[in-house]
């Protein structure tokens, strides 16, 4: 059952990341410790955290305004920093609301492939099987969420796949994917009151 909205649930991996970001790496650090080099590597991989971060605040603090440089550059600079994953979620979330659905799916297409952290990843996926759907891209959404696992995504992922099944004319399938997405809403009233519209719709759309 998903007790948080997905925005909750994304703050709460921001707040978890920057909580422990340091002890994540430091324990990477020991592993490679017999390989020598211990205090430069953490060194250089503390330098590196921390710009990354710095990187990241100046973009989440802006939210739905101000300049987008600081999230292209920990992209670019910092591919392998979850705050790169959730810099270019931030930027999908942009492009979208500025109407640019096509600068989203490459944005999400990029945290989907590229995110260290698999909850990030697998959110990415579900956004970007959103995106697909709106720009008749179904079969591929379909594609990308078929047999995959999404953890506290589950739900949202069936319905973005009875999304995408309805948008191909697929009803039977499309009405399976969106019982599957009930049951794992099961006490979010607010969502299963969606879905159950999307049933709604799917009955008028067979007769």
């Amino acid at each position: 059952m998903e007790l948080q909205t997905e925005e909750q649930q994304v703050e709460a991996l921001k707040a978890w990341w920057q909580e422990n970001a340091r002890a994540v790496m430091t324990g990477v650090a020991i592993a490679v410790l017999a390989v020598g080099g211990f205090r430069y590597w953490t060194h250089y991989q503390q330098q590196q955290a921390e710009v990354a971060a710095d990187l990241f605040m100046q973009l989440d603090v802006t939210k739905t305004t101000g300049p987008e440089d600081a999230g292209r550059r920990l992209i670019g600079e910092y591919p392998h920093s979850a705050y790169a994953a959730f810099a270019a979620l931030e930027l999908a979330e942009r492009a979208v609301t500025a109407g640019d659905l096509p600068a989203a799916e490459v944005q999400l297409r990029w945290a989907a492939d590229n995110a260290s952290i698999p909850e990030l990843q697998q959110l990415a996926q579900v956004r970007l099987a959103r995106v697909l759907v709106a720009i008749d891209k179904a079969q591929e959404a379909v594609t990308l969420l078929k047999g995959g696992s999404f953890g506290a995504y589950q739900g949202m992922a069936d319905e973005a796949r009875g999304d995408a099944l309805a948008a191909l004319g697929e009803t039977e399938q499309a009405r399976e994917a969106y019982q599957q997405a009930l049951t794992a809403f099961d006490g979010v009233p607010a969502k299963r009151s969606l879905i159950e519209m999307k049933v709604d719709d799917l009955a008028g759309v067979a007769s």
